[in-house]
C-alpha cells in the first residue's frame, strides 16, 4: 500500500512534465516495480481514472485548498491533492485505507519538497474527506456527469444544440484506444498489424497518420516484441501529426 500510493502520486505528477500520460505512467511504475504485478491493472485504473477527472478534481482543490488555481501549487502537493480528492470524493475508502493516504502521502510528499508542504497536505485532507460534490446549476451537473470543464459544455451547446452537445459529451467519455507510432526504420505498419492480430488484438491504422497504430488496452508493452525490438513507440495520434 505505502509504495503503491507513492507511485500514484509520483505518476500524476511526471504525467504532468511529459506527454503522453501512458508512458509516464510506465515509467514510475517500472520504477516501483508494478508492471506486470497483481496491484498493475488495478493501479493502472485509478491512474487513468484521476487523469479522466482532472478537470472536475482541478474544481474541488481549488475549493478546498481556497487557491485561484492549483497550478500554484507545489507539483508534488498538487499531484497529492489529485489523487486524494479521486480517491476520497469518487471511491469507498476502508479507514486503514483513508489512513494510509493521508499518513503516508503527507511523508511521500514532506520528503520530496519540505515538511511545511506535507503539514499543509495533512491539513487539506480533512476537508477533501468531507467534501460533498454539489450542482448549483444546470451546467455544473453537466460537468460532474461528463467530467468536462464548464467553459467547454457552455460553448459546446451554443454552437452544437443540447441533443448534439451531450452526444458529443457522451463520446468524449468512452475510452480511448492505445496509440503507437510504427518505427519504419525497424518495421512496416503491416508487420506491426500483423503480429497484433497474432496477440488478440483488433488494430486499426489511422486514417490521418498512416503510421500510427490504435487498438484497445491494456497492454503489456515490456512484454511486447514489437516494443522490446523498437518496432513500435508509444505515441498519440495528435502529438505525431503535430511532428
Amino acid at each position: 500500500m505505502k509504495r503503491d500510493l507513492r507511485a500514484l502520486v509520483e505518476a500524476v505528477k511526471v504525467a504532468e512534465e511529459f506527454k503522453p500520460s501512458q508512458h509516464a505512467k510506465r515509467v514510475v511504475f517500472a520504477k516501483y516495480g508494478i508492471i506486470g504485478s497483481s496491484r498493475d491493472q488495478l493501479l493502472t485504473a485509478i491512474f487513468y481514472d484521476v487523469m479522466k477527472r482532472l478537470g472536475v478534481i482541478d474544481k474541488i482543490v481549488r475549493e478546498v485548498a481556497n487557491v485561484p488555481s492549483p497550478l500554484i501549487l507545489d507539483p508534488w502537493l498538487r499531484a497529492a491533492l489529485r489523487v486524494a480528492v479521486d480517491l476520497l470524493v469518487f471511491h469507498r475508502l476502508s479507514r486503514s485505507s483513508k489512513h494510509f493516504l493521508k499518513w503516508i502521502v503527507a511523508d511521500f510528499i514532506s520528503s520530496k519538497t519540505h515538511p511545511y508542504v506535507g503539514m499543509y497536505y495533512w491539513q487539506v485532507f480533512e476537508k477533501i474527506e468531507s467534501y460533498k460534490p454539489k450542482a448549483e446549476s444546470e451546467v455544473e451537473l453537466l460537468e460532474y456527469k461528463y467530467l468536462l470543464p464548464a467553459w467547454f459544455i457552455e460553448k459546446m451547446e451554443k454552437q452544437l444544440g443540447r441533443k448534439e452537445a451531450e452526444e458529443l459529451f457522451k463520446a468524449l467519455n468512452e475510452k480511448p484506444l492505445l496509440s503507437v507510432r510504427v518505427n519504419t526504420l525497424k518495421a512496416s505498419v503491416e508487420e506491426v498489424v500483423r503480429e497484433l492480430e497474432r496477440e488478440g488484438k483488433k488494430p486499426i491504422v489511422s486514417k490521418r497518420v498512416p503510421t500510427i497504430v490504435k487498438f484497445e488496452g491494456p497492454y503489456n508493452f515490456d512484454k511486447s516484441r514489437l516494443y522490446r525490438e523498437g518496432k513500435i513507440v508509444i505515441q498519440e495520434e495528435a502529438s505525431a501529426v503535430a511532428s
